[in-house]
């Protein structure tokens, strides 16, 4: 009795030491780093290329530096290529918390048009806030600003492991796809910004040519200028007294070596009719102007030399203050605002693909400055 009530007792006491080495393991566990990621829709499988966009550094450059390697790293590893804004079909942000900044909302406080509150981006205990030093990324989809990933590690020492379930490529999506990029919801902008003397002519449509009686030539008769065809298939242009050729409408255009036969008498019957002619004025001195023709609705932009760009007080924006159109960059996500007649658009560059932006989705300080001093 003695002996087996010895052996309950020490069974007894080996069962509570496992349990309490089970115990103190899960403790260990439980305190080790965890990851998390989120993938609100499925969209993020249909990315192939990116671009980092600077979200709330750490204060350290190094620090920052070696956050972006190891994402574009991962996303390499993923099959994501890193390329240019102009060509991204997705923006990568990244953001390190740090005492003064620990949510979301501060992580992007002051930016406009950014769906950064999709479902479950959001840390794992439910809180709007992170650790000091926790690393998250966002992936958004670079035409809409639209959520379609979010991860968070509690350091910058593996970054990587927060990768491990981001969603492969679907290849076969990709290949059912038509669209070769990004499709404005609003049907396209094209806004051609140029630091030289120029000139965009507008058509209604494709080219329509009408033969002209007595030559071999042709007319362009939705153009909102003088425009001819040969029979070779070289296009000419009046602008002011200047006549200008280009082999292809929409190529480049230069002076004119030779006018073709028959110029002069499109030109006299041209003249003697009522037709819009936004160019027949246009001086014939001074360098010779960069002529662009464009079919879809277009909007061109001519600054005085390279961009050049000067504070706005009061605000964190910065102007475009060579250029003759209202020109923002919003410093916090480096977007660009133009102002035109129909309205606010936004690109990441000026090269474009440009984006109709609606009173609701302009950064803060262009909402404040458009209150204070009405439409740019």
């Amino acid at each position: 009795m003695d002996s087996t009530n010895r052996c309950g007792a020490r069974t007894s006491t080996i069962a509570v030491a496992v349990i309490a080495l089970a115990l103190s393991t899960m403790g260990c566990v439980q305190r080790l780093p965890h990851y998390t990621y989120k993938v609100p829709t499925p969209a993020a499988g249909r990315y192939v290329t990116f671009f980092v966009l600077p979200g709330h550094s750490s204060g350290d450059t190094s620090t920052d530096l070696r956050l972006k390697t190891a994402v574009v790293t991962a996303l390499a590893e993923q099959g994501l290529i890193e390329t240019s804004p102009e060509e991204a079909e997705a923006v990568v942000v990244i953001h390190m918390t740090t005492p003064g900044s620990r949510s979301r909302e501060a992580f992007y406080q002051g930016w406009g048009g950014w769906a950064w509150r999709a479902a479950g981006a959001r840390p794992r205990n439910g809180a709007d806030t992170y650790a000091v030093g926790s690393v998250v990324v966002d992936v958004f989809d670079a035409w809409t600003k639209t959520l379609v990933w979010n991860g968070s590690a509690p350091d910058g020492k593996h970054v990587e492991r927060m990768f491990k379930d981001f969603p492969a490529i679907d290849h076969g999506a990709l290949a059912r796809s038509t669209s070769a990029g990004p499709s404005p919801p609003d049907g396209p902008m094209r806004i051609i910004f140029s630091s030289r003397p120029a000139i965009l002519i507008r058509l209604d449509g494709e080219p329509k040519y009408e033969d002209i009686a007595g030559t071999t030539l042709q007319r362009i008769t939705n153009a909102d200028a003088f425009m001819l065809r040969d029979e070779s298939g070289m296009h000419y242009a009046r602008i002011g007294g200047r006549w200008l050729e280009a082999s292809d409408i929409s190529g480049s255009w230069s002076l004119a070596g030779m006018v073709p036969d028959g110029a002069d008498i499109a030109l006299q019957e041209y003249t003697t009719q009522p037709h819009l002619d936004r160019f027949a004025a246009t001086g014939s001195h001074g360098p010779t102007p960069m002529i662009y023709v464009e079919v879809a609705p277009a909007e061109l932009v001519i600054t005085d030399g390279e961009p050049q760009y000067a504070d706005v007080g009061g605000t964190s924006l910065r102007r475009m203050r060579n250029a003759n159109a209202s020109v923002f960059q919003e410093p916090t996500d480096r977007q660009l605002y133009v102002h035109l007649p129909v309205g606010w658009f936004r690109a990441w560059t000026t090269n474009g693909p440009w984006q109709a932006v609606g009173d609701a989705d302009l950064p803060t300080d262009l909402t404040a400055l458009r209150a204070q001093s009405g439409p740019a």
